[in-house]
């Protein structure tokens, strides 16, 4: 009696003593009751507004859909009546959507929680197009800024506004111009080291097994490194680990995909309690990432102030100094104090530059080059309208040609559409990023190109998203769209861009044909550069060389940071890379 009278009087002081005699049972108590409140009694106390939108079934009730996309979905194929498998990055999400018939659905997350995912033209070009109301959600944005550094990846509304207008003028066609020739010269000495190993072979007549990927990855880490802010990372003479500052980015993003069980529970407890958590040394990983980045920042203020010392001196012409930091550096100093980044701003912009001018770019270049060894005939077509092409511009035979003898101009000829067409296409099926998050930030209705059936019967051309809803912008998923893409989307048809259904252009699909660059205020600011140098390497690559599959394996596309390729060999064996079959193609000169 005095017990119970006890607990009637002070319940808090019962349940304080109950949790130190037994916290284990009580945290077990207690998660319970959290999760029977968010998946039996909140939906009835609080009904979700978008309980009437189409979803899949949910596949487990903690969970939810999450434990599908770990573990691949299953499912009968309707014309073979022979099991599917699905685990590609992205795959999941576009089979919902074709399965329940729609561009917009409930994507159930674990402990009752919901994604709207939205892969609907016109939603998607209302939500790039206003960055105030839709940003990158708390625990995305502390970790990319973990990542990658506080550039303006991670940065909205007036930070960001300010750091695109300092950085715009290096990304102009005048300025890229001038960084053609730094393509160039990595693009001959990337070939000249693809035929030496070639060469060195018994059988120069022999196809041989070339990793593209390794090739490609040093490629890019030196072109960024020069173009980029002048410095040299020595990735092609020493390996991608050639330089201090190339090693410790990629010991960062090595840290960065290590999901080890301890680092998986500390990002899904963040997620639950305390987004910025996210970023804490409770994991090895993160502590590795931390160390790392103390490194990264020590490297990079010291190129920051070097270029800014150079910069003073040669005032307001630059020299021979063409590189993406000078001129961000002098936009920098001519720009209203109230508008300037500080040095740290600017040295954050380092790790982007090699973040979003690096992997994207060998990675997409990897899948271009697979997708020609899979399609000789687009190989011989294209290698036929080199041929022409650079023999009209500069009367230098394909026997002869070196990435030197281009300019920015012959790059971007209209003779070349057809290469503009295969990397559209290239990222159109394998967009480095399958998805993008967003969360609301206020109430906002958008309007649909597709009408959503509703499960109460009812039909809406428009989305009302609510306050602090999150939202996953399915890019993979629209740039599959059969009615954008035509009936035969699934397959890799570089014509497609030169006739597309009218559609596509009622849609106002981003610049470039798909949604792989984004679009809006936080499209990719590198865009254009990305393209010329990917440009100047096939044309190189392609003209050297002729391209075919490594029999007896299957490339997939694997998530690591980006969408990566990973081979798999008959007996099980998985790794990174983009193993190719390459036969040396007459030439008389290597390398400029």
């Amino acid at each position: 009696m005095v017990a119970a009278s006890f607990l009637r009087e002070q319940p808090i002081e019962m349940l304080l003593a109950l949790i130190q005699q037994r916290p284990f049972a009580a945290a077990f108590t207690l998660f319970i009751l959290y999760i029977t409140y968010k998946l039996a009694i909140k939906p009835i106390l609080f009904p979700s507004p978008y309980r009437y939108l189409p979803r899949p079934q949910r596949a487990s009730y903690i969970l939810g859909q999450r434990v599908v996309e770990a573990k691949g979905l299953t499912y009968l194929d309707p014309t073979t009546s022979q099991p599917v498998t699905i685990s590609g990055p992205g795959d999941v999400v576009k089979h919902y959507a074709r399965t329940l018939n729609t561009s917009v659905f409930v994507f159930p997350e674990p402990f009752g929680g919901e994604t709207i995912f939205i892969s609907d033209p016109y939603a998607l070009n209302a939500i790039f197009s206003d960055i105030d109301k839709f940003q990158s959600d708390l625990l995305r944005s502390s970790i990319i800024e973990f990542i990658v550094g506080n550039g303006i990846v991670t940065r909205y509304g007036d930070a960001h506004r300010r750091q695109r207008k300092l950085m715009a003028p290096a990304f102009t066609p005048a300025h890229l111009k001038g960084l053609t020739p730094v393509f160039c010269k990595y693009a001959d000495l990337m070939c000249s080291k693809i035929t030496s190993s070639l060469t060195n072979s018994k059988d120069e007549e022999e196809a041989q097994k070339v990793d593209f990927a390794e090739y490609l990855d040093c490629t890019m880490l030196d072109i960024i490194g020069m173009a980029g802010f002048n410095y040299p990372c020595l990735a092609l003479e020493k390996g991608r680990d050639g330089s201090e500052l190339s090693s410790a980015f990629n010991s960062v993003n090595q840290a960065a995909i290590d999901f080890g069980l301890g680092r998986a529970i500390h990002l899904g407890m963040s997620a639950l309690l305390y987004p910025r958590a996210a970023t804490w040394p409770l994991s090895e990983a993160n502590r590795r990432i931390a160390n790392v980045n103390k490194v990264m920042d020590r490297i990079t203020m010291g190129i920051v102030k070097k270029a800014k010392s150079s910069v003073l001196q040669e005032g307001e012409d630059l020299g021979d100094k063409k590189d993406l930091l000078s001129l961000l550096i002098k936009s920098n100093l001519t720009a209203g104090m109230s508008e300037r980044m500080t040095d740290k701003e600017i040295s954050g912009q380092i790790q982007t530059f090699m973040f979003a001018g690096y992997e994207t770019s060998a990675v997409t270049t990897s899948w271009a080059l697979y997708f020609l060894s899979q399609n000789p005939q687009v190989q011989d077509k294209l290698r036929e309208i080199i041929k022409q092409t650079i023999k009209e511009r500069k009367g230098v035979g394909l026997e002869e040609l070196s990435a030197s003898v281009m300019d920015y101009d012959d790059v971007w000829c209209e003779e070349f559409k057809y290469l503009d067409w295969i990397l559209a296409e290239t990222l159109r099926l394998c967009p480095p990023v399958p998805g993008n998050d967003r969360e609301a930030m206020e109430d906002v209705v958008v309007p649909l190109m597709h009408p959503v059936r509703l499960t109460n019967g009812e039909t809406t051309s428009k989305l009302v998203i609510k306050k602090g809803s999150r939202l996953t912008i399915g890019i993979k998923t629209v740039n599959y769209d059969t009615r954008l893409f035509g009936p035969d989307a699934d397959e890799f048809r570089p014509e497609r861009f030169g006739d597309l259904p009218s559609i596509h252009g009622e849609a106002k699909v981003p610049p470039y044909g798909t949604y792989s660059f984004v679009g809006g205020p936080k499209s990719c600011i590198g865009a254009k550069f990305a393209l010329t140098e990917m440009k100047v390497l096939l044309i190189t690559i392609v003209a050297r060389f002729q391209l075919s599959p490594e029999p007896g394996v299957t490339i997939r596309q694997h998530q690591a940071l980006i969408v990566r390729p990973r081979v798999e060999t008959a007996t099980g064996e998985s790794a990174a890379g983009m193993p190719l079959r390459v036969k040396r193609l007459p030439h008389k000169t290597i390398g400029a």
